[in-house]
């Protein structure tokens, strides 16, 4: 900030001269602006790539996951015999529960975290979103599937891990092909109300930018374009 003298906090109390992450400070332009405080260079970077490894990782688990897990849901009828049974499906349930759910509520969370630190926007993103909760659907139905296999009345598997296969393939390629084209899509296809401002203050967020509770805006707030 060079010889700028430090700004007063927005709670309007005595001048605060830095004690430990910066003196706040008013940005460019002066007048009724907001205040802001400089953008921490080391932390928030280190954070962004973790969060983003994490999500890769988890993605990659989630989504081997749901393609691997259909062909192993077969019937003790489709089997050679008991033994090969039981060790089917303890390594099914421990896949799904133990290894292909945790990786998802990783891939969600992470991926969840990189959208409000403003990482990954754009229009593909509400496409993604989509291909995202196909994946969590099938993910559902394989779970599905595997409960009521261990039922006496076990019905045949072959169509429902066929189609479950199809279901993964096809999520789990629009989602990857989404995320590494990031293609440009046409506004067009959107509802109206989805590129319109709702004028509504989002919740948790106050006037400088940070958490806390919402506030009206002030004189020097820039408006939501419409």
């Amino acid at each position: 900030m060079g010889a700028q003298p430090a700004g007063r906090p927005a709670a309007r109390r005595p001048p605060d001269v830095g004690a430990g992450n910066g003196p706040i400070s008013r940005s460019p332009g002066g007048g009724g602006a907001p205040l802001v405080r400089p953008p921490q260079c080391g932390e928030p970077r280190v954070i962004v790539i973790a969060l983003k490894a994490a999500h890769i990782f988890a993605l990659t688990v989630w989504a081997g996951g749901l393609i691997a897990l259909p062909p192993l849901l077969r019937r003790k009828q489709e089997l050679a015999n008991r033994a090969v049974e039981v060790r089917l499906h303890h390594f099914t349930r421990f896949a799904y529960d133990a290894i292909v759910s945790p990786a998802a509520l990783v891939a969600i969370g992470t991926g969840t975290a990189l959208i409000f630190s403003g990482v990954m926007l754009g229009d593909w993103l509400f496409l993604k979103l989509v291909a995202v909760a196909g994946m969590g659907g099938t993910h559902m139905l394989i779970g599905r599937v595997l409960d009521q296999l261990e039922a006496p009345e076990a019905k045949p598997t072959e169509f429902r891990r066929m189609a479950l296969l199809l279901a993964a393939i096809v999520f789990v390629t629009a989602t990857l092909w989404l995320v590494l084209h990031r293609p440009v899509v046409d506004r067009d296809l959107f509802p109206q109300w989805m590129l319109e401002g709702q004028d509504k203050d989002l919740p948790f967020i106050d006037e400088a930018g940070g958490s806390g509770s919402a506030a009206a805006p002030s004189s020097g707030a820039m408006a939501v374009p419409t």
